[in-house]
């Protein structure tokens, strides 16, 4: 099990890697939100699960508090780059989701800092009230995304019903919010699985593979979003893909 857990750790920071740099090119070249605003996520993610991973490794040591303070600080920046992506993709002229942004910020810097005050590493499964609050922040930004994706997503299935629409782009938005999902899973689970049975149990072998897997599913899906195969994509405009959802 721990072998497998390593496997799919390793997997997961190498795909997440990939899709950071594959991204933010696409979005440069092209000037496009959507691309961007992954690409940054997957960037500040991949960076933050590194340093977790450092800081855990040395936890007697002097560089765990700084590791996980600055890995704290990368995922609470993936999440404002996530909120920032939802607004300029999904909602770009309104002024209350521009404040939102705002206030996404605000909440997870305040919050980032609540968490690094009392000077000792931080996990993203600690139970204080500054991680609660930082967790909520993410959770909420997670499922804000899947939410608006979903929607358009559903929207957009039935303009291809009535031949209006591209298959293979509702089921690439419908994928964005299977991935935000699965995120919010990793995100709570390390969060139940702290208030279960403690820093062993985020630790285990067990909670390794489950969230590896959560990770490595939102990658996929974020993959097969932005860079679909082309054999995905004709059994997507088949109408199988779109049966099979």
């Amino acid at each position: 099990m721990q072998l497998l857990g390593v496997i799919l750790s390793f997997g997961t920071f190498a795909l997440g890697a990939v899709l950071a740099i594959r991204l933010l090119h696409l979005g440069v070249r092209m000037r496009t939100a959507p691309e961007l605003a992954m690409g940054f996520y997957c960037l500040f993610v991949t960076v933050g699960a590194l340093l977790l991973g450092l800081s855990l490794r040395a936890p007697g040591s002097a560089a765990a508090f700084p590791l996980s303070v600055a890995s704290t600080f990368c995922i609470g920046l993936g999440a404002f780059a996530l909120a920032a992506g939802i607004w300029r993709i999904f909602h770009p002229g309104e002024a209350w989701a521009r404040m939102l942004v705002i206030g996404v910020g605000l909440w997870m810097f305040a919050s980032w800092v609540a968490c690094a005050l009392p000077g000792r590493p931080v996990l993203l499964g600690d139970l204080t009230v500054a991680n609660g609050f930082f967790v909520a922040g993410r959770i909420a930004v997670y499922f804000c995304g899947a939410f608006e994706a979903f929607r358009y997503a559903r929207m957009l299935q039935r303009r291809v019903a009535l031949g209006l629409a591209d298959p293979v782009t509702a089921n690439q938005i419908l994928l964005w919010g299977i991935a935000w999902v699965c995120v919010a899973g990793v995100a709570l689970g390390a969060l139940i699985a702290m208030w279960v049975g403690g820093p062993a149990v985020v630790r285990s072998p067990t909670m390794l593979v489950a969230l590896s897997a959560l990770n490595a599913a939102a990658w996929i899906c974020t993959w097969l979003s932005f860079f679909p195969p082309r054999a995905y994509q004709r059994w997507v405009a088949s109408g199988r893909g779109a049966a099979a959802a």
